[in-house]
């Protein structure tokens, strides 16, 4: 099976904070997603061959040239993900198509959300413990 890349936190903030329109972050948590994401992350829980179809198309028609996976600690959804995202693209490769950088965030929601909770720039939809 192929394997991946991992993408560090720092590395992605910058590609955030400068408006990087070629990355891509796809989130595939299921229900876990309602707690917050990372800043214009797309959520596909349950990703399967049809669904890696459809982003493949998605990313070529949007001239995308990184995608970044993660799940909540990035162990296996988001692993198990990038694989078989990196298995399609592989078998859907055309000579003339522009390559395709396929990682996963190192620490996945559960570090990321840890490091930027209070930070609008970089999360939205966090629901934070209220103050007594």
């Amino acid at each position: 099976m192929p394997s991946f890349k991992w993408i560090e936190q720092k590395q992605l903030v910058e590609r955030i904070k400068n408006g990087d329109a070629t990355t891509v972050i796809i989130d595939v948590r299921d229900i876990d997603f309602e707690g917050g994401n990372i800043k214009s992350a797309t959520n596909i829980p349950y990703f399967d061959e049809a669904k890696a179809m459809s982003l493949l198309h998605h990313i070529q028609l949007h001239q995308i040239t990184t995608v970044v996976f993660h799940c909540f600690y990035c162990r296996m959804r988001g692993p198990t993900a990038a694989k078989l995202f990196q298995k399609i693209v592989s078998q859907q490769n055309h000579s003339n198509s522009q390559p395709i950088e396929i990682v996963v965030l190192r620490g996945g929601w559960s570090k990321w959300k840890n490091a930027f909770k209070t930070n609008s720039e970089l999360v939205e939809n966090v629901v934070l413990p209220k103050q007594e």
